[in-house]
């Protein structure tokens, strides 16, 4: 007789994650286990039939503080240094189209409020199409980090947490990176804008160097390969999936 569905606990707290962990549910099922998936997520991990505890759109935020504090002003001064940016670049370069690959979890009225004026078309769902398209990207530190490597986009890498966030990771976290992208490769392959180097200022100089190509940008395609070489071929999810699979029978003595 069957027993009781295990239960999993999933935690993505932001969207590029959760898509990797509602892909990750998805083939665990296919893989037989009958378990029961709760835990913090999106509509991707709702819709492949995870409880959530929590949603990511009313607790996107990442750093210490706020996650205890949910600073609103935090990503609002976020939105505000990216919006300055692209004011500058549409100055030094009106041909280039703007494109913002919105993750369900931003609250629209607060990017409304502090992109208003611009020319930026915004999609929500779509990051991978979107990054794709882009002949340059500026990615919020994170798991997109590495959606954009996958597909190859040149990048530049860029967050602010509060200071407080900032002082007590560094005290206790002991890398010489904050990208993931950088991280997987052991060395610095895309430029990290982080904390008081995150000015519209610095952003702009980023993205003209992204724009106009040249042999330090073709580099970072050819190491950005190397990454992708290094998380190995398809099917991760679906490998990932048959592991946890593989564990569970063997916790319940099923071979």
């Amino acid at each position: 007789m069957a027993g009781p569905p295990a239960r999993i606990l999933f935690s993505a707290g932001e969207a590029s994650g959760e898509l990797y962990a509602a892909e990750l549910l998805r083939h665990l099922r296919q893989a037989g286990p009958q378990i029961e998936a709760v835990g913090l997520g999106g509509d991707r991990l709702a819709e492949q039939g995870a409880r959530l505890l929590f949603h990511i759109r009313d607790l996107a935020v990442m750093g210490l503080v706020e996650v205890l504090r949910h600073l609103r002003r935090l990503r609002g001064i976020f939105a505000a240094v990216l919006a300055q940016a692209l004011r500058l670049l549409k100055d030094r370069r009106p041909d280039v189209q703007p494109l913002l690959a919105q993750a369900p979890s931003l609250d629209p009225a607060l990017l409304r409020a502090h992109l208003a004026g611009l020319e930026l078309a915004s999609v929500t769902g779509q990051a991978t199409a979107v990054l794709a398209a882009a002949q340059a990207a500026l990615v919020a530190s994170g798991t997109a980090t590495v959606e954009t490597a996958l597909v190859g986009t040149p990048m530049t890498v860029v967050y602010r947490v509060s200071p407080v966030s900032y002082f007590l990771g560094r005290r206790f976290v002991r890398v010489s990176s904050f990208a993931m992208v950088n991280l997987i490769a052991g060395r610095q392959v895309v430029t990290e804008l982080i904390q008081r180097d995150f000015t519209p200022e610095r952003v702009l100089q980023e993205a003209l160097r992204l724009l106009d190509g040249g042999p330090a940008v073709e580099r970072m395609r050819a190491d950005l390969a190397e990454v992708r070489a290094r998380l190995g071929g398809t099917g991760a999810s679906a490998r990932a999936a048959e592991a946890v699979a593989a564990e569970l029978r063997a916790a319940r003595g099923e071979g």
